[in-house]
């Protein structure tokens, strides 16, 4: 299954899946930032998202390496790996299920977002 994604929105959802592995009193601070994270999703996006978190299916979302899903470590078919690697998008692990994207995508996606929004301040807050 492909879920339609930009690269903010996926980066999004990889920071909202590190607020989920942190300490339960991080997450308990982070419950507004949570919330404000997920208004940015794509309801669909979030609600597979939220599905997995209840399977407890950690991490939620995995990246592709070397032709397998970093979170089973499953060779992908063929052509789920070629789709993967020429969309920005987020795909369904055929196996186990998880959110997986291209990490080479999202950072030459990062390369052609205009320079002030890439810009960081002091202490890695935009």
């Amino acid at each position: 299954m492909k879920f339609e994604a930009t690269a903010n929105e996926i980066r999004t959802l990889l920071h909202l899946a590190k607020l989920k592995e942190g300490s339960s009193k991080r997450a308990a601070r982070s419950r507004g930032g949570r919330a404000a994270l997920a208004k940015g999703l794509p309801q669909g996006v979030l609600e597979r998202y939220d599905e997995l978190v209840r399977a407890h299916r950690s991490p939620a979302v995995a990246r592709i390496e070397r032709g397998t899903c970093s979170g089973c470590h499953i060779r992908l078919p063929t052509m789920i790996e070629y789709k993967i690697l020429h969309s920005l998008a987020l795909y369904t692990c055929p196996r186990c299920r998880r959110l997986i994207y291209a990490p080479e995508l999202l950072d030459s996606a990062a390369e052609t977002e205009p320079a002030t929004r890439r810009r960081r301040v002091a202490g890695g807050q935009y």
